[in-house]
């Protein structure tokens, strides 16, 4: 979407994912949701990352770049099981919910148009080859603008 914005996409889906109770805002727990960051605790956990999104090109009157910004929700587990699910439930969640949804993160509100995932939950297995605990992660493009 054209325009600067205040506060990364990551930051933005992290209010989402919060919102619709897919994690909870740390250090709460069970499920924290943070941003750019893997702190050590607890086991269970969901992060928020910015990646490389798609430019689309200008709009040629106004000169606007149309974009979607990338991010990448990584979700760790104590077991792979749970890990799974938590990640498929984040999945089908921003598929089936996200739309339109309006963020406030400061003096700065956002229009959340979609998230769209460019993949399924992607198993990375264990953290190291002797850890317990299990990762996944959802790739996805995001349609924000700033209001």
């Amino acid at each position: 979407m054209p325009g600067t914005l205040n506060h990364s996409s990551a930051d933005v889906v992290q209010q989402v994912l919060v919102a619709l109770g897919l994690g909870v805002a740390p250090p709460a727990v069970p499920w924290p949701v943070f941003v750019d960051s893997d702190p050590d605790a607890p086991d269970s956990m969901i992060s928020v990352w910015d990646t490389t999104g798609i430019k689309h090109g200008r709009v040629q009157v106004t000169g606007e770049t149309q974009e979607h910004h990338g991010v990448m929700i990584r979700v760790r587990s104590d077991t792979h099981a749970n890990g799974y699910a938590k990640a498929r439930a984040i999945a089908v969640g921003i598929d089936e919910d996200v739309y339109q949804e309006t963020v406030h993160l400061g003096a700065s509100t956002y229009l959340l148009h979609a998230i769209t995932r460019v993949g399924d939950v992607n198993v990375l297995g264990k953290e190291v080859p002797t850890a317990r605990r299990s990762l996944f992660t959802i790739n996805a493009l995001v349609f924000v603008q700033q209001l």
